[in-house]
């Protein structure tokens, strides 16, 4: 049996800090820089092999999530007489063993993604319900596929669905990723986001100083007002802020698309209506 669990941030655990200090002529020293209160009685526990998930099984059944660092995500119950468990490297399943059932239960963990919106291009009704967040880079031929979805997606939801776009170039791989991505939200501070981002993913394969500027002079854009915000500190914050939110959501590629904090899975318009429309019928929205 397979369960899907949302995570958000659980209330009733409480993290303390405590320094302890080694005795003098120790042969290890020890700094014990957080300590983490349970909620019950604990029989086990799984740290992901990545180091980002923590999880401890209680007496009763409670599993309570923690980030690497300690801090609490969310708990969940499964059966009392679940014994142990493991979890996966990326800390998107659980393992319960259920040695009086004689059986290994799957639980799958969906995590809610933490997005700051402020700053970023959006498109669609500002109060919709249901917000589509892309991270992308204008150098990566499958985002450059991914707009076309979008824009049909946006089309068949005008009144429910925005699109919100942040920035995650991979510069290790993509040169002019970076210089793009801050070109784009130059263009922006000109109202223009959107019509550069097009042209961009539309000339993904050559992009280069001089198609930067192509794309600004005919998209009418003030070419110095657009040349100092490029360099504008402003802009690569925002841009800096996007890359290290995504590293945080364990965002690992682009397109990754979060459907009101949940990561989309089926990159397909069907896929992304379906998504919509259980976010819809969860918060009791009608579509359209």
């Amino acid at each position: 049996m397979r369960h899907a669990v949302a995570l958000g941030l659980a209330a009733a655990v409480l993290v303390l800090p405590a320094t302890f200090v080694a005795p003098a002529g120790a042969a290890i020293e020890f700094e014990t820089v957080r300590s983490i209160t349970l909620d019950g009685d604990p029989l086990d526990t799984a740290l992901s092999s990545d180091g980002r998930h923590f999880v401890v099984l209680l007496k009763g059944g409670k599993v309570q999530v923690f980030g690497g660092d300690g801090s609490p995500e969310d708990s969940l119950q499964v059966a009392e007489t679940v014994a142990s468990l493991e979890i996966s490297p990326d800390g998107t399943q659980l393992f319960l063993l259920d040695a009086g059932k004689k059986k290994v239960e799957i639980v799958e963990l969906s995590y809610m993604a933490q997005i700051d919106l402020s700053g970023s291009p959006v498109k669609g009704p500002a109060d919709a319900p249901v917000t589509i967040v892309e991270y992308s880079d204008f150098q990566c031929p499958y985002c450059s596929r991914t707009v076309p979805l979008v824009e049909e997606v946006l089309k068949k939801n005008p009144q429910t669905v925005k699109v919100v776009f942040k920035q995650f170039p991979l510069v290790r791989i993509h040169q002019f990723a970076m210089p793009a991505a801050l070109a784009s939200m130059a263009a922006g501070k000109q109202g223009k986001f959107w019509e550069y981002h097009d042209k961009l993913f539309a000339n993904s394969s050559k992009l280069n100083e001089e198609q930067l500027t192509a794309i600004a002079t005919e998209l009418g854009l003030d070419l110095d007002q657009f040349q100092k915000d490029r360099n504008d500190p402003t802009i690569r914050q925002i841009v800096n802020r996007d890359m290290q939110e995504a590293a945080r959501n364990n965002v690992r590629g682009t397109p990754t698309l979060f459907i009101n904090g949940r990561l989309l899975k089926n990159r397909s318009v069907e896929g992304i209506q379906q998504e919509i429309d259980k976010e819809l019928k969860r918060l009791g929205k009608q579509g359209k």
